[in-house]
């Protein structure tokens, strides 16, 4: 059929859908066993290839609510936010404005230079470096979002002070040590995927500027 062989898989769908859907929904099971079933002890999943299969589509479909929420909770980190101010920091105010009038933006439209540089850059085919930074950027951003719920499971456990492990035929009481080591990888997991974000994000800034303020100095190709 058509369709599916024309059915592409990204490394945005691995990156940035995938695998922080994955982490998602093993964080919101930490949850839900938090929540309603407390007192039955944690295992390791015991599942058939078919209701693997299930998870991972579930899995690819949560990566996409976890981007959304992403997309809501940073709205303040986003390319066109940082724009200006990497913009500046790396050419300068003067090199800025230049920027803008080769874009033929006015002040109103400057906030678009961003999106012009990048869009001039796609269009030209110059993708190479904009889809790395892309994919690493949405995992990232995934990952800060999917392991939020996780780290409300452990606060509930450390104050429950309940938790259990089953490890073959034993049960282990998880004590207060345990699930502080936990809480503090679950807070360092938030903090440092949250910085990589944003570098990532300034990386995709200075490459669409710098790309489109080298493109611009070179003389026009005289046809004929």
């Amino acid at each position: 059929m058509r369709g599916i062989s024309n059915f592409n898989v990204t490394l945005y769908d691995l990156f940035g859908y995938l695998m922080p859907g994955l982490v998602a929904l093993g964080s919101l099971s930490l949850l839900a066993w938090s929540l309603f079933i407390p007192t039955h002890p944690l295992h390791s999943p015991a599942l058939t290839s078919v209701e693997w299969l299930i998870v991972f589509v579930l899995a690819y479909f949560l990566g996409h609510l976890v981007q959304a929420i992403g997309d809501l909770a940073f709205w303040w980190a986003h390319e066109e936010k940082v724009a200006d101010k990497v913009g500046k920091d790396a050419l300068g105010p003067a090199r800025m404005k230049e920027l803008q009038k080769a874009a033929k933006l006015d002040d109103e439209q400057k906030n678009s230079l961003f999106g012009y540089c990048d869009t001039y850059l796609a269009q030209q085919g110059k993708t190479a470096d904009r889809e790395i930074y892309q994919y690493r950027e949405g995992f990232y951003r995934g990952l800060t979002i999917a392991v939020v719920p996780a780290l409300a499971a452990i606060v509930a456990e450390l104050i429950r002070g309940s938790a259990s492990l089953r490890g073959g035929h034993s049960v282990h009481q998880l004590g207060t040590g345990p699930l502080v080591f936990a809480l503090l990888i679950v807070l360092a997991t938030i903090g440092l995927s949250f910085w990589r974000y944003r570098r990532f994000v300034e990386y995709r800034v200075r490459d669409a500027l710098f790309g489109f303020a080298i493109d611009s100095e070179k003389p026009p190709t005289s046809k004929g």
